[in-house]
């Protein structure tokens, strides 16, 4: 079973950071926590060149 979660991760970004996410939370590391949300927020593919 542990072997098909690191498969679903090593394929799914986004399970990947929720997963992260979680465990940061979890520590209470905020810093973490912030940067996994920033990431989870990425807006960089979808702003437009000026």
């Amino acid at each position: 079973m542990l072997v098909l979660l690191r498969e679903q991760i090593g394929e799914d970004r986004q399970l990947r950071r929720c997963l992260e996410l979680r465990a940061a939370n979890a520590r209470g590391d905020l810093v973490a926590v912030r940067s996994r949300i920033r990431d989870l927020l990425d807006i960089g593919p979808f702003v437009q060149c000026g």
